[in-house]
């Protein structure tokens, strides 16, 4: 079984989406699998810590309502070009 809080401190410096994206999956699964529910997955520090970095990784760790309309209006213009 892998120590996710341990991992966690060392995601801190990852540089790669994909990997901790990867992590994130099995640690929820692995919660889920102990019994936890959505609610245990959304509080666990292993978790929120990983998500906080892959936040950084993808500078969406401090988005305001303008850029979040911005990226939100580009997956809609993506979306049409892509029916």
């Amino acid at each position: 079984m892998i120590n996710r809080f341990k991992e966690a401190l060392a995601s801190q410096n990852a540089s790669n989406p994909s990997g901790l994206a990867f992590s994130l999956m099995a640690w929820q699964r692995e919660i889920l699998d102990a019994g936890g529910n959505t609610e245990a997955v959304r509080t666990d520090p292993a978790c929120r810590l990983l998500v906080y970095q892959l936040a950084c990784l993808m500078n969406v760790d401090n988005l305001d309502d303008e850029q979040y309309g911005k990226l939100s209006q580009e997956c809609e213009a993506r979306t049409m070009r892509n029916q």
